[in-house]
């Protein structure tokens, strides 16, 4: 009696063929149609807002609570797909048990940093400037985050279905979070340090408040990676 022989072809894990993957992704879809569905004139608002240099606010622009949902949707968005860069660029042997492992750590540590920056930005905003312009701050800081999160759905997508490599994922994610620390460098010379005698400042601002979380970020990533892995 002939036996038959079985061969089982190995594939590599790819997170494009992943559910939990694809879900992610849907989710964002969603979340982001329905803010352009019921938001889009006020993102639009906010964007023109930003980019100005007057002191003077626009009185037309409220905070509802379909503008709130909208920014909650994004600032998710953010964090998640945040964390599908950071397990794309920082994992060299992807599998679903990595991925159901570290995934939920990353969108926490992620959250956990936006809160805390956030926190951060208030205290010291509180101590050295009014309210007015501490509001104003917090409102461009949000706007920032949603923005950025808006920008990572393409870039993710890229990413994760073209098979970047981590090298080039890991240019991406630097180069977004550079773009993003501009944008708020930019919105905080306008706010607080419109003269140039701010400069000094605004650097040392920068540099506790910006690139001092940043690093801390970092370094939890990497520690999550080695506890886990």
């Amino acid at each position: 009696m002939n036996e038959s022989i079985f061969i089982e072809e190995v594939h590599p894990y790819l997170l494009r063929y992943d559910g939990w993957i694809a879900g992610i992704f849907l989710f964002c879809f969603f979340a982001m149609t329905y803010v352009l569905a019921q938001g889009r004139y006020v993102l639009i608002q906010h964007t023109y807002n930003f980019f100005q240099t007057r002191e003077r606010k626009n009185v037309f622009v409220e905070k509802t609570v379909i503008d709130t949902h909208c920014q909650l949707l994004l600032l998710l968005q953010t964090c998640i797909l945040a964390s599908v860069l950071f397990y794309e660029a920082t994992i060299d042997y992807k599998s679903e048990e990595t991925l159901r492992t570290l995934f939920p750590l990353y969108v926490a540590a992620t959250i956990l940093f936006c809160i805390v920056k956030w926190i951060a930005y208030r205290f010291v905003n509180w101590v050295f400037f009014d309210s007015a312009r501490n509001k104003q701050w917090t409102d461009s800081y949000f706007f920032t985050l949603s923005l950025f999160g808006i920008l990572l759905f393409p870039v993710s997508l890229l990413v994760v279905y073209l098979e970047f490599s981590p090298f080039w994922s890991g240019i991406i994610c630097v180069f977004l979070f550079i773009s993003a620390v501009f944008l708020k460098l930019y919105k905080s010379f306008c706010i607080f340090f419109s003269g140039l005698h701010g400069a000094l400042f605004l650097f040392l601002y920068f540099c506790t408040l910006e690139i001092l979380p940043l690093l801390v970020l970092g370094k939890g990533i990497r520690m999550i990676n080695e506890s886990q892995i």
